[in-house]
């Protein structure tokens, strides 16, 4: 099924009324691996929508496992708990705000479901807890995951890919060609790519000669957090893949869906390969002090921090002549013109938050092209300086 014809026949008008024939199942689970869950597709169930029936979680117990079950219409997230200890075999479909809620106090190493009727029984030790169920037929459901997987990836990459390129994607939630993450495959590399258009992450990994390819995918930023949620597993390893407008994350345990948004992706090539006259090396967390010093006193509508260079030295400074000044200064091996270059400090606190420790490398030409900043050999990102 196509991602797209399920979102099709899932918007249909449904009545998320509490179930009224009766449902039963009953099932003992450890608290800590459902409260893991939950924290998973309870993050989709959560959002604000004007659809009742998305507020809740579909859960099933059946052949010793317990699957939970969430979408908006636009995400959808499967977890696969195994080894669960069931008695009767049954879906319910719970409200999240209230499981969630239950399982973020109660501290017992084991809970037991019991479903009768309209409502299901949640006992903790001491804890008792009622809750309203609601049909589990009107639950729109989630689609089969693509035939075709485009590749097999570590966990880790694929969740280090995403963290370091979805912080520089667009807010505006307008601007679809902005606010999607590139995701390419090609020329054994898988590619992320991510910008506001005053800033651009890219970010790449080397992928098997034998993958799927090309792929050309521009993925909803919004929905990069809950993937991040859902790959926070013990699972190795993971396959990407495509099927007509739909991108899906599959490992063990977890399946993660996406639709591919529409727009024109700016053309980034020629960005990350120009060539530019000056490259400097810093040390990240002695940049990153200095920055967060001088950002103390960028005021709060200019938001500038000026990196100004001279032989042997960096000056990190802002002034503001309500509040004062700030100024730092840091070895650096240059011996080219003197440039001030103005940045939105807060652009680079997320860079540098995200590389961590070690040294960063910073390539430039002057206060009209923007900056490349690197760490490592997989990861950049370039800036444009504020013109003043």
């Amino acid at each position: 099924m196509l991602f797209g014809s399920w979102i099709e026949a899932s918007v249909r008008p449904v009545r998320s009324e509490p179930v009224g024939r009766k449902h039963e199942m009953e099932f003992t689970v450890d608290r800590k691996r459902l409260h893991d869950a939950l924290q998973v597709v309870g993050g989709v169930a959560l959002v604000r929508t004007l659809k009742d029936v998305l507020k809740n979680i579909y859960m099933e117990a059946k052949d010793g496992a317990l699957i939970l079950k969430a979408t908006d219409y636009e995400v959808g997230i499967m977890v696969c708990i195994t080894d669960v200890n069931i008695k009767n075999e049954g879906v319910v479909l719970l409200p999240s705000a209230q499981i969630v809620g239950i399982f973020r106090e109660v501290t017992e190493p084991e809970v037991t479901f019991k479903a009768e009727g309209s409502q299901c029984a949640i006992c903790a030790g001491r804890s008792r807890f009622r809750v309203v169920l609601y049909d589990p037929e009107l639950f729109p459901g989630l689609p089969e995951f693509p035939a075709q997987v485009a590749s097999r990836v570590g966990r880790d990459d694929i969740l280090k890919m995403i963290k370091q390129i979805v912080f520089a994607s667009a807010e505006e939630r307008t601007r679809y060609a902005f606010d999607g993450i590139k995701l390419l495959i090609q020329d054994e590399k898988i590619m992320m790519v991510s910008t506001d258009g005053k800033r651009l992450g890219y970010y790449w990994m080397p992928s098997d000669p034998e993958d799927a390819g090309p792929v050309d995918a521009l993925l909803p930023a919004r929905a990069m957090p809950h993937f991040i949620k859902a790959l926070g597993t013990r699972d190795e390893s993971c396959e990407l893949g495509f099927e007509g407008n739909r991108f899906g994350i599959r490992s063990d345990n977890v399946e993660v869906y996406c639709q591919q948004i529409e727009g024109s992706f700016p053309n980034f090539a020629p960005l990350i390969e120009k060539d530019l006259a000056y490259r400097i090396t810093l040390d990240s967390e002695e940049l990153l002090s200095s920055i967060r010093r001088a950002s103390l006193f960028a005021g709060k509508e200019s938001r500038i921090v000026q990196l100004k260079l001279d032989s042997g030295n960096l000056n990190v400074n802002s002034n503001d002549a309500e509040v004062g000044e700030a100024e730092t200064d840091l070895p650096v091996e240059y011996d080219g013109e003197s440039v001030v270059l103005a940045f939105n400090p807060d652009y680079l606190l997320d860079f540098l938050k995200i590389v961590g420790g070690g040294s960063v490398h910073m390539e430039f030409k002057d206060d009209q092209v923007a900056t490349r900043w690197s760490a490592g050999e997989n990861f950049q990102y370039l800036v444009m300086p504020i013109s003043r």
